[in-house]
């Protein structure tokens, strides 16, 4: 009895094409590891952009909140 050990191919879709990766150069996969380095830190940038814009928001109604209670004093 002999046991089949057939590994599947990974097929990457690039510009709606889809390519065998066995068939990609060693350029095209580095470059295609490089991409897709940029495209998590370019979420993980804009993660951090919205996470400021909420603490930008806190803490500018932290100030306005002590101005008015700084003003009702008056």
């Amino acid at each position: 009895m002999s046991i089949d050990n057939k590994i599947e191919d990974k097929i990457i879709t690039i510009d709606n094409k889809e390519y065998k990766e066995s068939e990609l150069s060693p350029t095209v996969k580095h470059n295609l590891a490089i991409l897709g380095d940029c495209n998590n830190k370019k979420i993980i940038a804009s993660l951090d952009v919205a996470k400021n814009d909420i603490l930008i928001a806190e803490y500018s109604k932290r100030i306005n909140d002590e101005l008015d209670k700084l003003n009702d004093k008056k």
